[in-house]
């Protein structure tokens, strides 16, 4: 969801060597957080 949606602006690591993926929560735009908290709230409970 977040390679699907990444601009620019996000700051996304994806170390493959390392086995990391690491997001910048503050640099991500306000539709793709509130579809990633959409999906954690109907996945968890």
């Amino acid at each position: 969801m977040v390679t699907d949606n990444k601009t620019p602006e996000m700051n996304v690591t994806n170390n493959v060597e390392e086995g990391e993926f690491i997001i910048d929560l503050y640099s991500l735009p306000e539709g793709l957080l509130k579809s990633l908290w959409d999906y954690v709230k109907k996945n968890t409970e």
